[in-house]
């Protein structure tokens, strides 16, 4: 997280950095610690309120299973006698759905988890470490930036520099974009869910726009999210088809003008590279590979195009029997 976050922030750190008066290790701690601080305000503001909204909103997921079982339990019998599905099959998923709620309600685990006092003070040192180490990439860069070089052949210095500046631009626009993008798209959610009425809109428009971090994962939680408190809230059916036309027209939205100038096509990575790199990484590491697939993948095309010219060249490429 914290070089992601130096990444993202050292060209306006760099500028700040040069009309400076004072050196580059003051100037960038006197940075994070005002940030910090605006952080730290702004959490003690927003944060309960999203807390609250969103425990309510897991309070929800049990009676919404409940409704959606009693509207699907005539589709499953006339389903059964058709015979097209075995009757066992769709009983087995009736069963599935009810046992939801059970599970659901044992959602207080996760609270009684978190109040551990070990996670707690794990979770605690993980965050406080995170400008701790900005401080150290965001400082030293100079330093680091030289012992990168310093590392590389004279002979391929050239060469070097090519791709680390080639595979830079893309990865620039791809991380920090993705963020750009997901800050627009929350806004553009909050808003349009909640001129409809969208019970908690804005809490649900917010998280939608953060998953946006990973590409098209804001369609699916935006929808399920709306979905949820709609059926426990009793909104009706035009709030529903309303939602779905709010995401539809954020996404176009999204595709005709956010995406496009703030990314661009720097990338050069097709939708279905995109959704397939996120679910091999993140079926092999997790969230951190669901949250790297993009990047890295993006990186990867770029040193493969860079390559190419030279592979082709090569003396195996041309000499191959």
């Amino acid at each position: 997280v914290s070089l992601i976050i130096a990444y993202i922030a050292n060209p306006f750190v760099n500028t700040v950095c040069a009309r400076s008066p004072i050196s580059r290790k003051k100037t960038v701690a006197f940075m994070i610690v005002i940030l910090v601080a605006l952080i730290s305000a702004l959490a003690i503001l927003i944060l309960p309120f999203i807390y609250e909204e969103t425990l309510h909103i897991l309070r929800a997921v049990p009676e919404a299973i409940s409704y959606l079982e009693t509207l699907l339990k005539p589709f499953a019998s006339r389903l059964a006698s058709t015979g097209l599905i075995p009757e066992e099959a769709v009983q087995a998923g009736l069963r599935r759905l009810t046992a939801l709620p059970e599970t659901m309600s044992d959602a207080g685990a996760f609270h009684q988890l978190m109040i551990q006092t070990p996670v707690v003070v794990e979770l605690a040192f993980n965050i406080a470490m995170i400008p701790a180490f900005c401080y150290i990439f965001l400082g030293e860069i100079d330093r680091i930036i030289f012992l990168i070089k310093k590392c590389i052949p004279i002979e391929l210095q050239p060469l070097g520099v090519t791709f680390i500046s080639r595979v830079n631009l893309v990865l620039r626009a791809v991380v920090k974009g993705q963020f750009i993008v997901a800050f627009s798209l929350s806004l553009l959610y909050m808003i349009g869910f909640t001129v409809i009425g969208v019970p908690s809109g804005i809490v649900i428009g917010a998280l939608a726009g953060v998953c946006r971090i990973v590409p098209y994962i804001d369609i699916f939680v935006g929808l399920l999210l709306c979905t949820i408190v709609i059926l426990t809230q009793g909104s009706g059916l035009a709030t529903f088809i309303g939602a779905i036309v709010v995401i539809a027209i954020v996404q176009a939205i999204d595709g005709a003008i956010v995406t496009p100038r703030i990314i661009g096509d720097r990338a050069g990575l097709h939708p279905v590279a995109v959704i397939t790199s996120v679910y091999a990484f993140g079926s092999q590491f997790g969230l951190l590979g669901v949250l790297l697939a993009v990047p890295v993948v993006a990186a990867t095309v770029v040193v493969l195009k860079l390559s190419w010219p030279f592979f082709s060249q090569s003396y195996f490429f041309r000499n191959i029997e």
